[in-house]
C-alpha cells in the first residue's frame, strides 16, 4: 500500500486476465534505473478491484497506490497502528486489509482468501473499534447483541476508548492550588454529594460539605432534599 505511488503496479503477468497496449509510461526504480510500461489492465483480488494497473516486469514490488484506489473506486481506507482496512463504501463491508512492517502496510485480507488466524483476530479488534465510533461509541452489551443479529457488525471486547472516558466524566480536574485564606471563615469550600442509592434510617440522601480553606476542617451536614442546601448554608454562615 502505497500513499505516495500514482499508479498501481504490478510485475506478474499470470495476474491479469488480458493487457492492453498503453502510450510509454517511464518509471524511475528505486535503483535509480528507468523502465518503460506498455501495457496496463484490470487486476481483481476477490472484490477488490484494481483498474489501470501497470504492468512492469522489471518491477521487484506490487504496488497499490492509495490515491489512484480512492479515485477510481468505491473504496475508503482506515488506518490504524498497526493494520489498515480496506472497505467498500456502498456497503460498508471489509474487502482488503493490510498489515504494517517494517514501515510498510503489506496487502494480508482479501475477500475470499484466507489470513493467518493472529492476524484475523488483530483485524477483528479493529474492525470493532471502528463499529464501536460508527455507532457513536456504544457499549460493549449493545455492540455484543448488534453483532448477532448483523453479521457485518464486528465486536471483539477491548478496553473503552479515550472518548468515552472523556464524555462521561463531568469536568476535568482541577489544577493544583498553594494559595490560602489569612484567617478562618475568609474562604469556604462547598459541595453537595450526588444522591445515595439506599437512604439512610431517618431518610438523608445527600451530603453537603462546608471546607475552611485556612484549617481544612469539614463539616458534613445530611441531607433529605438538595433543595435542603438554601436553608442550611446560610444557617451555617450566620
Amino acid at each position: 500500500m502505497d500513499s505516495d505511488a500514482t499508479d498501481h503496479i504490478c510485475p506478474s503477468k499470470n495476474l491479469f486476465q488480458t493487457l492492453n497496449t498503453i502510450s510509454p509510461i517511464h518509471i524511475k526504480l528505486p535503483n535509480n534505473t528507468n523502465v518503460i510500461a506498455n501495457f496496463s489492465c484490470t487486476i481483481i483480488l476477490g472484490n477488490l478491484v484494481l483498474s489501470n494497473v501497470l504492468y512492469v516486469p522489471d518491477f521487484v514490488a506490487y504496488l497499490i497506490s492509495i490515491p489512484k484506489l480512492l479515485s477510481n473506486s468505491d473504496c475508503m481506507i482506515v488506518f490504524f497502528n498497526t493494520t489498515c482496512l480496506l472497505m467498500q463504501k456502498t456497503q460498508f463491508r471489509m474487502i482488503g486489509a493490510a498489515r504494517y512492517f517494517n514501515g510498510l502496510f503489506y496487502l494480508q485480507q482479501i475477500s475470499g482468501f484466507q489470513s493467518s488466524d493472529s492476524f484475523s483476530h488483530v483485524v477483528s479488534k479493529d474492525l470493532s473499534t471502528l463499529w464501536h465510533h460508527r455507532l457513536s461509541h456504544t457499549s460493549d452489551h449493545i455492540l455484543k447483541h448488534l453483532s448477532t443479529k448483523y453479521s457485518d457488525i464486528t465486536f471483539h471486547c477491548s478496553q473503552p476508548c479515550d472518548t468515552c472516558h472523556f464524555a462521561k466524566q463531568k469536568k476535568l480536574s482541577f489544577p493544583h492550588s498553594n494559595s490560602k485564606s489569612s484567617s478562618f471563615f475568609e474562604l469556604i469550600h462547598v459541595d453537595v454529594w450526588e444522591p445515595r442509592a439506599i437512604s439512610s434510617l431517618d431518610g438523608f440522601k445527600y451530603l453537603l460539605t462546608v471546607v475552611d480553606d485556612l484549617s481544612r476542617f469539614t463539616w458534613i451536614h445530611l441531607l433529605k432534599h438538595k433543595s435542603d442546601v438554601k436553608t442550611i448554608l446560610p444557617g451555617f454562615v450566620q
